[in-house]
C-alpha cells in the first residue's frame, strides 16, 4: 500500500501543476478476518486528461475518461519523457493483483477498477466536473 500511495502522491506532485500540493485520507476498517485499507489523494491541478494532452502523441484524446485509463497504460504520460508513464500503471496492477478497488475522478471524467478487476468508466456531466484529480484505492489484507 505504500508503494501506491508513493506513486498517487508524486503524480500529484509532478503532473498537477497546483501550487497547493495534495490532500491525502486515510481510513482502516476491521473487518472479520481483515483489515480494509483506503487511501485517497486529491489535488486542484489540471487534471489528467489536460496533463496527459500536453503530450503530442496524446493531443488527440477528446474523451476524459478514455484519456484517464490511457493513463493507466504503461508508459504513457503527459511528459513526453521516455521510460515514464510507470506510476498510474503500477497502481493499477497492484490494485488488480491484491484484488482491491481504484476510483479516480479528473476533469470531466471517472474511471474504476472493481475488486476482480472489472473496469468501468463515465462521464460527469456540467457542475460534477473536477478541477484536479481525486484517487481513492482500497486494500484488504488479512488480520
Amino acid at each position: 500500500m505504500v508503494g501506491v500511495f508513493y506513486e498517487l502522491a508524486l503524480n500529484a506532485v509532478e503532473h498537477s501543476q497546483w501550487a497547493g500540493g495534495y490532500y491525502v485520507t486515510r481510513a482502516d476498517n476491521n473487518i472479520v478476518g481483515s483489515v480494509e485499507h483506503t487511501v485517497g489523494i486529491a489535488d486542484c491541478g489540471i487534471g489528467i486528461p489536460a496533463s496527459l494532452r500536453r503530450n503530442s502523441a496524446f493531443a488527440d484524446v477528446l474523451n476524459d475518461p478514455d484519456a484517464i485509463a490511457l493513463a493507466t497504460d504503461l508508459h504513457v504520460t503527459g511528459t513526453g519523457e521516455a521510460h515514464r508513464g510507470i506510476g498510474l500503471d503500477h497502481v493499477m496492477n497492484v490494485v488488480k493483483s491484491l484484488s482491491g478497488s481504484l476510483t479516480i475522478i479528473s476533469a470531466g471524467g471517472s474511471l474504476n477498477v472493481e475488486p476482480g478487476g472489472a473496469i468501468m468508466k463515465g462521464n460527469l456531466e456540467g457542475s460534477e466536473r473536477l478541477a484536479g484529480t481525486v484517487a481513492v484505492v482500497t486494500i484488504s489484507v488479512p488480520a
